[in-house]
């Protein structure tokens, strides 16, 4: 059974674009009108030499249409524009409107992406070409923390060419930052907007985004400057019913699957967004152009999740009715039933300073990049958890419309999780988890133009990158003191009956029963630790925590293939990649212990040297 999720999102304010796109509409008609009016007949019809475009918008449009026809390689991208027409939370939900690319959510929101079909660990994600770490190193790219007004442009490269990094095996997302000498004049712009999710309640929840560019004279040459800044609050509620195990028994007919481990969910987040992103771009004179750039985007979420499972795998399951071979109605009884609510905090962030010039001259065109950037996660979770008997339960799915989950007690009745009826209670529980992912790099590359029939130019260049990746992991386990014997039970927690809150409303009341239950109070729980004068052990997750650094040094050559083959012109890069990478692991020997499932004993470490090489040759035509 598929996750049945519930939110409900709406916008109370309008779109700073609705009225910026009303403005635009306005003036093109009064120009069209200008134009309609008869020329005068002394007029004299002259051609131009030269249309320069000064419009953002249309320079845009045509420099996207511009690079993807340029471009030898197999691209497709968006422009700032095409961001903008409609709304997106984040950089990853515009990069899903590009052709080959899908995205995948988390708790709701998109957050990593796949290209042409592999997962989200495929892809390589940059910033003007330049790597940027993301805040969860273990699965893709975490674009969910990266607010749109970052891009300028986005292009998703799925046929890799050899003066690019390697490490995009299903292709490379390139986001383009603001060039603030794109631009002609002073802009101070400022974009606002709240949003209500109806389901979560409260109050609408605010966003604004503040952008500067302007131009200055400097050192003989152009200056530009672009600074965007901007702060969003959320507020939402998702809702979920789903069976994430199942049983599975043999018949006549084929395989028979039992639902084995149904799960009731309701999670309310809040969250805080801050993003900045600076950038200078000095040219000089014609020939050089400098620029640094800088971004920092954070995620703060605080979730306060809410579930009732049913461990059916504890007992056999009496099997009612079917439906081919899918157990709809079933009946259990001895299994355990547990009401857990988790108070969870993650704090993630980004950031990228890079620093690159380009210089040309009438044959040689002489680039280069140095780059820092760093992603961070750390997660804090707290859980309460109690575990009950239920003497008897049903569970019916014959109609999706109307499932029913019914036991022994009302789930709003606090009663039956009293002290006495509970064989688990337990206080906190949960991980915490920091992981860190860095890398510092030097690009040199050097053009020159040839014009030798089709050979048109050649290109080389080398790199150095040094990336590291560092994962810690803690668990705070009340299981432990009972394990050790330094408490003798659940007694100093309250009865649930005297402190509680209620979940109400689940899927918004499409079940035939059960839509609200009863939950710990977590604070009441932690006050009853304090008065105890029992403090719940951190103890390190050796068997999950690691570091990983990786030297790697690539040097490339590649030719430039420009000629006309008859009437058809053919254009194109043959070129070749090596890379080298020394690789370090340093990892823990660990031994079980019996006072804990989580956290094993450290009886020594381990460092795994590795060194490899690739010869990457490509061909784009």
């Amino acid at each position: 059974m598929s996750p049945v999720p519930r939110a409900s999102l709406r916008c109370c304010s309008p779109s700073s674009l609705s009225v910026a796109i009303a403005l635009s509409l306005l003036a093109c008609g009064a120009n069209a009108q200008t134009q309609q009016s008869p020329p005068a007949a002394s007029a004299q019809i002259s051609q131009l030499d030269t249309v320069k475009v000064t419009s953002s918008y249309q320079k845009s449009l045509i420099t996207a249409m511009d690079n993807k026809r340029d471009d030898v390689r197999m691209t497709d991208g968006i422009s700032a524009q095409d961001i903008g027409k409609f709304p997106a939370e984040n950089i990853a939900e515009a990069i899903q409107r590009i052709p080959g690319v899908q995205i995948s959510t988390i708790n709701g929101r998109g957050s990593t992406i796949s290209v042409r079909g592999l997962g989200p660990q495929y892809s390589a994600t940059t910033i003007n070409g330049q790597v940027i770490k993301s805040a969860d190193f273990t699965d893709g790219f975490r674009y969910d923390i990266i607010q749109p007004e970052v891009a300028a442009g986005i292009e998703v490269i799925k046929s890799p060419s050899a003066d690019m990094d390697a490490g995009g095996l299903s292709g490379t997302v390139n986001i383009n930052t603001t060039k603030p000498l794109d631009y002609q004049q002073t802009k101070l712009l400022f974009s606002a907007k709240t949003q209500y999710a109806e389901f979560a309640g409260g109050s609408p929840t605010p966003k604004g985004v503040l952008t500067y560019i302007d131009q200055f004279k400097f050192g003989g040459g152009d200056l530009g400057v672009f600074l965007s800044a901007g702060y969003q609050k959320l507020k939402d509620r998702a809702d979920y019913l789903w069976i994430d195990r199942w049983n599975t028994q043999d018949t006549d007919a084929g395989t028979l699957y039992i639902p084995r481990r149904p799960r009731y969910r309701s999670i309310e987040r809040e969250t805080t967004r801050k993003m900045f992103n600076g950038g200078l771009q000095w040219k000089p004179n014609d020939q050089l152009e400098m620029n640094l750039t800088a971004l920092y985007s954070q995620d703060k979420t605080a979730n306060d999740m809410n579930q009732l499972v049913y461990s059916f795998e504890r007992s056999p399951l009496t099997v009612l009715q079917t439906n081919g071979l899918t157990a709809t109605q079933v009946s259990a009884s001895d299994y355990w039933l547990e009401n857990n609510r988790q108070i969870e905090q993650h704090d993630l962030s980004t950031q990228l300073l890079t620093y690159d010039f380009k210089w040309k001259g009438d044959a040689w065109t002489l680039s280069g990049a140095a780059n820092y950037t760093q992603g961070k996660t750390d997660e804090n979770e707290r859980a309460a958890i109690l575990g009950r008997i239920p003497s008897a339960t049903l569970l019916d799915t014959s109609n999706p419309d109307a499932i029913s989950l019914t036991t022994d007690a009302d789930a709003t009745d606090a009663s039956a999780w009293d002290k006495s009826n509970l064989v688990r209670s337990e206080y906190p529980n949960g991980s915490i988890q920091s992981l860190s992912n860095k890398e510092w790099s030097l690009q040199l590359d050097a053009e020159r133009y040839l014009e030798l029939g089709a050979l048109n130019a050649v290109r080389f260049g080398a790199k150095y990158r040094r990336e590291t990746f560092e994962r810690d992991v803690r668990r705070r386990d009340f299981l432990y003191l009972l394990r050790t014997g330094a408490v003798s039970g659940f007694d100093m927690f309250p009865e649930l009956s005297a402190a509680n809150s209620t979940v109400s409303n689940f899927l918004d009341g499409q079940l035939a029963s059960q839509d609200s239950w009863v939950t710990p109070d977590i604070a009441a729980y932690a006050r009853s630790l304090a008065a105890a004068g029992i403090s719940v052990p951190v103890l390190f997750a050796p068997q999950s925590s690691y570091s990983i650094e990786n030297d790697i040094s690539s040097a490339y050559a590649m030719a430039r293939i420009d000629t006309d083959i008859g009437s058809m012109r053919l254009r194109g890069n043959l070129g070749l990649r090596y890379e080298n990478t020394k690789r370090t692991t340093d990892t823990y020997l660990t031994q079980a212990q019996a006072a804990s499932d989580d956290a094993n004993v450290v009886i020594g470490t381990a460092r795994a040297p590795y060194e490899y090489s690739d010869w990457l040759p490509s061909l784009n035509l």
